[in-house]
């Protein structure tokens, strides 16, 4: 199994190129490093696309631009294009992995964050700082391949409380419709959680909320919290 395959040229801070098998930079929380979660695990209302579009533990092949903009590289930027979705079936997630060879439209992502304390120039941003740095950070991203559209909006934060104790949190917003394209059906996901790390007992309790609403009548009662 191949999860992560990347060449990576930082030609200045402002500036970098990847290239290869991509974490697909569509929100903070789909981003984040798997180490360091304020939970137990990515929520679900960060991961629906993965499916449908064919990606491979939320990561895609392509090429994208990043960088981190402004005097202290507080405005992070990213642009991804990569394969997406290449079944020759509609919808196209109907057949996965059967149409390698089809000539689709190239799959478009795009991430904005603005760190009003710290910044980050990390290929995965960082949840917990385990009460090491004050984080505060607004995102939103975007993902389109034919007429399937993706949006998010992210609030994220970490505050270093005294003796190495932290607060931190995130609220986050995600709007997905497949349209024809893929087998995801137009909905709007909640999610936030609250977390506090006790520094010297090594212990972070955390509380989290989920919500997942779809648009169609007929999902009505897959609606879930």
């Amino acid at each position: 199994i191949v999860q992560d395959a990347m060449v990576d040229w930082k030609i200045s801070e402002a500036f970098r190129l990847d290239g290869g098998l991509l974490i697909v930079p569509l929100s903070r929380e789909g981003m984040q490093s798997t180490g360091q979660y304020f939970s137990l695990d990515v929520s679900g209302t960060a991961t629906s696309y993965s499916a449908p579009t064919e990606a491979a533990a939320l990561r895609d092949t392509g090429v994208m631009v990043r960088g981190n903009l402004l005097d202290r590289g507080q405005l992070e930027y990213r642009v991804m294009v990569s394969q997406g979705c290449r079944s020759n079936t509609v919808p196209c997630s109907t057949a996965a992995g059967s149409g390698t060879g089809a000539r689709n439209a190239f799959r478009a992502t795009g991430f904005l964050g603005y760190n009003f304390f710290e910044a980050d120039d990390s290929y995965v941003p960082k949840g917990t700082q385990l009460g090491a740095r004050k984080v505060l950070m607004l995102s939103g991203g975007w993902d389109t391949q034919s007429n399937y559209n993706a949006y998010d909006a992210n609030l994220f934060w970490t505050l270093p409380i005294a003796n190495g104790n932290e607060f931190g949190g995130t609220a986050m917003w995600m709007h997905y419709d497949g349209q024809s394209w893929i087998s995801l059906p137009q909905q709007n996901n909640y999610m936030g959680q609250l977390a506090y790390l006790f520094g010297p007992a090594k212990t972070q309790p955390f509380v989290k909320y989920e919500n997942y609403k779809y648009s169609q009548s007929a999902l009505q009662n897959a609606n879930n919290h």
